[in-house]
């Protein structure tokens, strides 16, 4: 088990098994009404303005979690990865200050496919997943969804358009990606 404290790795335990909050970065949210919608600005403003924080401005933070599960190495979510460069897509500065490499992980938990959460477990530009000999679990429902020729993206009106293309097209990715591998879908 490791012991020694890690900057941006931030250990816990469930019952006997060791965790691992790690730290990928922070993204901007610009306008902030994307992420509350219907709430009036004034709200917004209230909720802010004790905190010295700019009311159309939110910052958002990315954290992966790692599990040692018996044998098993579990990431839940893999954060952006370098679809948006520094100082965002930590993860794999923190597994390897475990000690741990990309084909140590063997099972990886999506909870759903923005960029946010699937872009670190992407190669790309080589078209194949990083962590090469991982299991991917993610819901049939999310799958589902993004292979829907139009998926009912209504509700991101407030969201700027190239982030939803990004979003679109890494969850399209991930899904050809992983379509060739044998992958555990809930």
């Amino acid at each position: 088990m490791i012991t020694k404290d890690i900057f941006g790795a931030y250990p816990f335990q469930l019952g006997n098994q060791a965790g691992w909050v790690l730290h990928d970065g922070f993204l901007w949210g610009e306008p902030v009404q994307q992420f509350a919608i219907n709430v009036p600005d004034i709200e917004i403003a209230d909720l802010f303005g004790p905190y010295f924080l700019n009311p159309r401005r939110i910052q958002l933070g990315m954290s992966p979690i790692l599990f040692r599960w018996g044998t098993e190495l579990v990431l839940t979510d893999t954060g952006i990865g370098n679809v948006g460069g520094d100082p965002i897509g930590l993860l794999d500065r923190r597994l390897s200050a475990l000690g741990i490499k990309p084909e140590d992980v063997s099972v990886i938990l999506l909870s759903h496919l923005h960029v946010d959460h699937v872009g670190g477990s992407l190669d790309r530009a080589n078209r194949k997943s990083r962590f090469s000999r991982a299991r991917i679990f993610i819901s049939e429902a999310e799958i589902e969804f993004w292979r829907t020729p139009s998926p009912d993206i209504s509700e991101l009106s407030g969201v700027p358009p190239e982030l939803i293309d990004l979003t679109i097209r890494c969850a399209l990715d991930a899904l050809e990606i992983w379509q060739n591998k044998s992958n555990h879908f809930l």
